[in-house]
């Protein structure tokens, strides 16, 4: 049975360790697609100066392509709010746990089995939460990210046509 608990164990663990993770590389991606939020803004920005004059309709396009930045934008920058994960105990905390339950089971005749026993408990039930709560920012932060990279995206498309029609205004 301790096998298998020690399996499981570590096979949660292993996620929690991989969820918190997540998050930093949520908001790399989320960073980069800043940069290119920054970009396409300023590109739309001199469509709009009117280098080279627009029409009327091309313009309304780019003020389309502006609103989108402008959400992806806003978007973005929610997802990169910090957010409060949770982290394990740190080593000080978790020693003065350890040394709070040798004292409790000091004089039960199987004190280390207990001792162990309540750590593994404890340590279990605190991965399952920590995974559940990081779990769900991750899942909001990509969220976020994926409606950033849309609107982004859209504002991409209009911006290269009409380079694509600027390419062939007479």
């Amino acid at each position: 049975m301790k096998e298998y608990r020690d399996t499981v164990f570590e096979f949660i663990k292993s996620q929690d360790d991989l969820e918190f993770t997540l998050g930093d590389t949520l908001d790399i991606k989320t960073s980069i697609v800043l940069v290119v939020i920054t970009f396409l803004a300023t590109q739309s920005a001199d469509f709009l100066r009117g280098i080279p004059p627009l029409s009327t309709f091309w313009r309304c396009i780019q003020i389309l392509s502006t609103l989108s930045l402008i959400v992806a934008g806003g978007v973005a920058l929610y997802e990169l709010f910090p957010r409060e994960y949770m982290a394990r105990m740190s080593p000080g905390k978790f020693l003065g746990w350890v040394k709070e339950l040798s004292e409790f089971y000091k004089d039960h005749a199987d004190a280390e089995s207990k001792i162990v026993s309540a750590i593994d408990d404890a340590e279990l039930k605190k991965v399952e939460t920590r995974f559940a709560r990081n779990s769900a920012i991750n899942a909001l932060k990509s969220k976020l990210l994926e409606w950033s990279f849309y609107f982004t995206l859209a504002a991409l498309v209009i911006n290269l046509l009409t380079l694509l029609r600027l390419s062939f205004a007479p």
